[in-house]
């Protein structure tokens, strides 16, 4: 049996950035936006842009400032306590500290809909504070779930199941629920963009939603419900022994030490070129509303997007464990200036009241201090509202000698063009004569104009690489075309990477796209006659062109081509260093292993 009364989910996938939702990525999600109410630049968060407060701010339409979750972790300064709902500073006891009602001053929508009548019922699905008693009655929804793991695609289905039971239930039917899962964010923060990760962990997540979509349809529901040197560690420039700190925040013992950490870190700012603001409380920007509260420190830190800051390390301890041929640091974090578009979410909202196949503008929060005008403009309609929370999309990888951190000096979109490399495949030429004809491959290029990964992209090659690869090493490309390969081993710390193609009109296209990547090199060249000196690079790549000269059943003068150019490449090797081969062709295996010496990995 349905509630009587308007329906309406709420869908938080944490960390999925506004500009990850496409046909490619996530083709579920994509064909139920373009159907409903899509945002397609996004929805700006609130500053700090971080998972506790922003969830809060989502469920009750106040400011930070208002609703009094300032951020993941804080001091209050007229009590002295700590709030850790997810317990990050590792302190016992704190999570149910944080739970205590005192410091929540905003009305949550689910409250907010029980008020509204005896009737309705709200239940959260480990939403950040869905289970906190509030202080004002009902106090807590009718239904809630604690967070207690990241979970998988079993469990998270699982959930789905749930929900549509809470809707569906014969005895005490929901109206509202608020489900909040803690990806793609965990994902991104241990990975970063570009290793992999992050792509199987979108494909579990679109298949969770088409699961939940066909749940919908069963029931009836559908139409019911619609780098070392990026990061500044602040311990190296002030002693915050006899200070409290919070995720971005320290909290003086008086006025004098909070202007000479102000003055500290504001001097290391400008002597090494960090990309972080530091604020005195009151000099927080007006626009971030984020100053009238006892629960903001005295300083306030806020690293760049491709930055960070960390009141917890040195950058002693940093190079040490992130040193060349330790661990890597891969990592995208959030918490910067809400203005900038890597801080958006992705917002679409859809349901029977709401129209269909509609392309917003940018939704900009607004504040209603008025619960009730809150109410009437969230639950008027019958609608599924999927909101997630953002993600700067810097990659760092950490060394001791960072100088290959990629400088940004504007919005880096996403590519949203991955592919696996079984998508790739199909769309390789279809016989063997355009595959050696290097007029199909100018007209391919040509027509479309996009770049294209033949075998996949660094997200599907980029662990082989760097298994065997140091970023000091020099890199040969052969046969670029207008793949990325080459700007994407670049962006994740390699730096000498020449590459060649024998079409100019490609060659111009990557110089020009790359421009901003000077150590980058462009040239037109021939693999089996390579204008390069002797003993010139530690590792050769070739992802593809091995299959353009040496099709099945090979013409003479094709296999000659290609001992040409493994003789070519043998010259400009160094001595004991390494080629790498991407192929298709059954044929490039017998026909390499037998007539020529090489190694293959």
């Amino acid at each position: 049996m349905l509630s009587p009364h308007p329906k309406l989910l709420l869908i938080s996938f944490d960390g999925f950035r506004y500009d990850l939702l496409n046909g490619t990525m996530t083709p579920n999600i994509y064909r139920w936006a373009i159907n409903s109410t899509w945002f397609k630049n996004g929805s700006k968060s609130q500053f700090v842009t971080y998972t506790a407060p922003n969830h809060m701010s989502i469920v009750t339409g106040l400011q930070e400032v208002k609703h009094g979750i300032v951020g993941n972790y804080f001091y209050d300064t007229t009590t002295g306590k700590l709030f850790d709902y997810f317990n990050l500073t590792g302190k016992e006891g704190v999570i149910n500290a944080s739970l205590d009602s005192s410091w929540y001053e905003g009305e949550p929508v689910w409250l907010t809909n029980e008020k509204s009548d005896s009737s309705r019922r709200s239940a959260t699905f480990y939403w950040p504070h869905g289970d906190v008693h509030f202080r004002t009655s009902p106090h807590r929804p009718f239904f809630y779930k604690q967070w207690t793991t990241y979970g998988n695609l079993s469990q998270w289905m699982s959930d789905v199941d749930d929900i549509v039971d809470a809707f569906m239930s014969e005895e005490h039917p929901v109206n509202y629920v608020a489900w909040y899962v803690a990806e793609p964010d965990h994902t991104l923060h241990t990975n970063g963009f570009y290793n992999g990760e992050l792509q199987k962990m979108l494909h579990e997540l679109d298949e969770l939603f088409g699961y939940l979509l066909a749940k919908f349809r069963e029931t009836s529901l559908e139409n019911s419900i619609e780098s070392v040197n990026n990061v500044m560690c602040i311990r190296d420039y002030v002693k915050l022994d006899s200070s409290k700190i919070g995720d971005h925040m320290i909290y003086a013992d008086n006025e004098e030490i909070a202007r000479e950490l102000y003055h500290n870190l504001t001097n290391a700012v400008k002597t090494f070129g960090y990309k972080v603001d530091v604020y005195m409380k009151e000099d927080v920007p007006a626009r971030y509303y984020y100053s009238n509260s006892t629960r903001i420190g005295d300083v306030v830190i806020v690293p760049q997007v491709g930055w960070a800051a960390s009141l917890t390390c040195t950058s002693k301890e940093l190079s040490e464990t992130y040193a060349p041929r330790k661990a890597r640091y891969n990592s995208s974090t959030h918490g910067m200036d809400p203005d900038r578009k890597e801080m958006r979410a992705v917002l679409v909202v859809g349901g029977p009241s709401i129209m269909s196949g509609r392309k917003a503008c940018l939704l900009v929060f607004l504040e209603y201090h008025d619960s009730g005008t809150f109410m009437f403009l969230v639950m008027t309609t019958s609608f599924i509202l999927m909101v997630f929370v953002i993600y700067a999309c810097r990659y760092s990888i950490l060394t001791e000698q960072p100088v290959w951190v990629w400088g940004q000096k504007g919005y880096r979109p996403l590519k949203t063009d991955l592919c696996s490399a079984e998508q790739s495949m199909s769309l390789l030429p279809k016989t063997t004569d355009e595959f050696t004809d290097p007029k199909f491959w100018k007209h391919f290029f040509e027509t479309r104009k996009a770049p294209f990964e033949w075998y996949g992209d660094y997200s599907i090659l980029g662990s082989v690489l760097e298994k065997y690869l140091r970023l000091g090493d020099t890199v040969l490309q052969i046969g670029c075309g207008n793949s990325r390969l080459a700007e994407e081993m670049y962006d994740n710390g390699f730096r000498s990477i020449h590459s060649i193609d024998v079409d100019s009109a490609v060659i111009e296209e990557q110089r020009l796209r790359n421009r901003k990547r000077p150590e980058l090199l462009y040239a037109k060249d021939d693999a089996t006659s390579l204008s390069f000196g002797d003993d010139l690079f530690s590792v050769v790549v070739d992802k593809g062109t091995l299959d353009s000269l040496l099709p099945p059943h090979a013409t003479a003068q094709q296999t000659e081509s290609v001992r040409k150019m493994f003789q070519e490449v043998e010259r400009v090797l160094k001595e004991g260093k390494l080629l790498f081969v991407f192929y298709h062709s059954d044929q490039i295996y017998p026909n390499i292993i037998l007539q020529w010496d090489v190694i293959w990995l």
